[in-house]
């Protein structure tokens, strides 16, 4: 009999299938406990996703996704963020692994099964035979027992694509650095550090040195780490670790260089300041680890480390509070990041990357409620003031050239913008996202699908990133690829699966699966608190079939968008337009799209290039011919 185990303040009872804790008692599905169970007799060891699979659903034909909603369930109960894991940890393309200890009760564990648990299980999926059709591919569905072969949905190849991009020479990663302040309301100024830090080293010698972006580097804030892990997850050469100690305005950053595979530490130093200093000492840590690691710093970019205006202290300070909250994704977290740049420039109106960072909130309303009319022109506004007073901001040019696409309908100008970004730093992600939407629009596929896998290089646990890849290739017809990568978005953070839901939903759809298409329909409803609703959904699609179903969706969906505008809320026309497309009703359809042109819908040049069977209305084609886009299905020579 298999003894009952303490995780945490959790006790769990297998034989019962339950968790409990002083406050309440938690049942969960058989295959759920049997996945903790082989967890926690592995504790601290990574246990292979094919391993999960192979012992727990060996007599079922399963994709991955049940493994991956049963780790979501066993997090949710733990009260987990897979960002910051205390339980639960993702080994990226492999397994997972309990990183708490576990205390047995009564006497030592009884297996579930001999399983071979590897302290490097990379090792064992290099070991597999894999056909080379398979192995080619830059981005793998993982199905069947060839998720057994891969452990995760994307290859090797991802991060050296048949497009002859190759990871490059060195790759940096920044890990977050910590806050000894003793206060943990200066957590802002300890991720701010490291973002500028990230933002420095960026733009040392790009197409020497690749630095892993924002969101993953991250993803490490508060673990324990073991850096061969590190290694393994992001294939870096090099890791950025350091501390900061904040005492009103003085500062201490400590910060050291290690190389690996070696762990042999490179370089280290402590810097005592003012908070004015902050920037000069984020330029020297820059210059010194461009030194350590050899790189061929010109004298110019010398000179741009230690020549960045620095900021007065308080709005500096201001700023790094509206980075805190523009990156935390919360209700509210978009407003509370406009008042503080808004206060920095306040204090500092010359303050270039305050005025980024207004713009970017200004775009970010843009999909919150307020009108493109109304957002657009003062994201504009602040991103070129930004550029008057530092025209070597690549982030500033990464958002005129995503102006110029959605807003503007300028394609040339959006591509000029976006490469002018990435001129002036290869590294950023935002720019490589812009490029790739205006391969999008302009019918480009391959030049959007590689665009999009450098993203993905460069910020491979942004699960954003992962459901923009899905919707790529959802466009390109590789619906397979497109479930794969939803999944993956779901399962690098809880919070994004019931958006995966509406994705999944939409390719089951494309894919003929009705079946399919409706449970997660019904699922995203439920999720969204509307369980009356998802309900009448589902009984309908028993009752009387998939196309019963999907009408009452559709109507109730178009009655709660006219209902919104109605009580005088802004409601994107191309959303309604959507809904009427898909009841087969063109000309109500081109209704709402004449007004979203109106309106400057933000996602219009991509809904005009996505529907072709629209193209036989000669309407939608003066649309198409209006706003400069080339015949859906086509590209556009520039």
């Amino acid at each position: 009999m298999v003894r009952d185990f303490q995780i945490s303040d959790w006790l769990v009872h297998p034989s019962l299938n339950t968790l409990e804790r002083s406050d309440r008692t938690v049942h969960v599905e058989p295959k759920v406990m049997r996945v903790l169970l082989m967890l926690a007799e592995h504790s601290g060891d990574v246990v292979p996703k094919d391993m999960l699979l192979q012992n727990i659903w060996q007599d079922t034909f399963v994709t991955e996704d049940v493994l991956v909603r049963s780790i979501s369930e066993l997090r949710k109960i733990f009260e987990d963020n897979p960002r910051q894991a205390r339980i639960i940890q993702t080994i990226h393309k492999t397994g997972y692994r309990l990183v708490v200890p576990v205390r047995w009760l009564h006497s030592s564990p009884a297996s579930t099964a001999a399983i071979p648990v590897s302290p490097h299980p990379a090792t064992q999926v290099a070991q597999e035979k894999v056909p080379s059709s398979i192995r080619n591919s830059r981005v793998v569905f993982a199905i069947a027992l060839l998720s057994v072969a891969f452990a995760g949905w994307i290859s090797d190849q991802h991060f050296r694509s048949s497009h002859g991009r190759a990871k490059p020479k060195m790759l940096l990663l920044v890990l977050p650095f910590e806050n000894l302040s003793g206060d943990p309301e200066q957590e802002f100024f300890a991720d701010g550090i490291t973002e500028e830090m990230i933002t420095q080293l960026s733009t040392l010698r790009p197409n020497e040195l690749g630095v892993i972006a924002r969101v993953s580097a991250m993803r490490y804030k508060q673990h324990t780490l073991n850096l061969s892990d590190v290694r393994r997850e992001l294939n870096v050469d090099y890791l950025l670790e350091g501390s900061v100690r904040r005492n009103g305005d003085k500062v201490r950053i400590t910060a050291q260089l290690i190389q690996l595979p070696e762990q042999s530490h490179l370089w280290a130093q402590s810097y005592d300041r003012e908070l004015r200093d902050v920037l000069a000492v984020q330029g020297d840590v820059a210059g010194a680890v461009a030194r350590a690691v050899r790189l061929n710093l010109p004298a110019a970019g010398e000179v741009a480390l230690a020549s960045r205006s620095a900021p007065s202290p308080e709005g500096y300070d201001s700023y790094l509070q509206g980075q805190y909250y523009l990156h935390r994704y919360m209700r509210d977290d978009a407003q509370k990041a406009l008042a503080f740049f808004q206060k920095s420039l306040t204090l500092d109106p010359s303050f270039a990357a305050a005025h980024v960072g207004l713009a970017t909130c200004y775009m970010m309303s843009a999909f919150d409620g307020v009108p493109p009319t109304d957002a657009m022109p003062r994201a504009e506004a602040e991103a070129l003031r930004a550029l008057e007073l530092d025209p070597s901001s690549a982030a500033a040019h990464a958002i005129l050239a995503d102006i110029s696409l959605r807003y503007h309908w300028d394609w040339p100008g959006a591509e000029r913008e976006a490469r002018r970004a990435l001129e002036l730093n290869p590294n950023l992600v935002d720019a490589h996202d812009a490029l790739s939407d205006y391969f999008v629009v302009m019918g480009k596929d391959e030049e959007a699908l590689a665009e999009r896998q450098r993203t993905l290089e460069l910020d491979p646990f942004w699960p954003e990133m992962s459901v923009e890849m899905g919707n790529l290739l959802e466009g390109q017809r590789r619906y397979d690829e497109a479930i794969a990568a939803f999944r993956h978005a779901a399962e690098l953070d809880p919070q994004f699966e019931n958006d995966v839901h509406w994705s999944l939903g939409d390719v089951y759809g494309r894919k003929g699966m009705s079946k399919e298409h409706i449970q997660e329909w019904v699922a995203a409803l439920r999720g969204r608190g509307q369980k009356a609703r998802a309900e009448k959904m589902a009984q309908l699609y028993a009752a009387k079939g998939y196309t019963a179903a999907m009408n009452f969706f559709l109507v109730t969906a178009v009655q709660r968008h006219l209902a919104r505008q109605s009580r005088g809320e802004y409601v994107d026309p191309l959303g309604i337009a959507d809904l009427y497309v898909r009841l087969g009703d063109r000309r109500q359809a081109l209704v709402y799209l004449n007004r979203a042109y109106q309106q400057r819908s933000y996602g219009l040049a991509f809904f005009l290039q996505e529907n072709a069977s629209l193209a036989v209305e000669p309407e939608f084609m003066e649309l198409v011919h209006r706003i400069g886009l080339p015949s859906p299905g086509t590209t556009l020579s520039q």
